[in-house]
């Protein structure tokens, strides 16, 4: 019983460590960039940081969401290593696989929609004719 729970106290710490490892991948990538952080919203489902948008160059955004995603990859890698020193690291391993997996879908709100938005811009046409 009390391996049970202690299983279970470090996948616990693991969800919440990986969730905040990703969050602060976003800081950081906003910190680079340049952009005004406002702080880390905790709810029930998951984190999300607040960040202000540059007004000088928003098309950005693609770069802070991608610090989240790099953040996983980290984790996810460093999980990979340390199952070599004990099984017990590869539910990290696992976590921040399945955050990347969730994490770049292309749905608005998620890593993989500001990621899509950058990679199709190139072939999207303008909306105005330039001369």
């Amino acid at each position: 019983m009390f391996y049970l729970i202690f299983i279970l106290l470090i996948l616990c710490f693991f969800i919440v460590a990986s969730a905040l490892g990703h969050e602060y991948g976003h800081w950081a990538a906003a910190k680079i960039c340049g952009w005004k952080t406002h702080g880390l919203l905790i709810k029930w489902y998951g984190a999300a940081y607040k960040v202000e948008v540059n007004k000088n160059n928003p098309e950005d955004i693609w770069k802070i969401a991608l610090g989240g995603l790099v953040a996983s990859t980290i984790l996810f890698t460093a999980g990979l290593w340390l199952s070599l020193i004990s099984p017990m690291f590869m539910m990290l391993a696992y976590i921040n696989f399945f955050i990347i997996l969730t994490n770049i879908i292309p749905w608005k709100g998620l890593d993989g929609y500001y990621l899509w938005q950058r990679i199709t811009a190139r072939f999207r046409r303008p909306n105005e004719i330039r001369s």
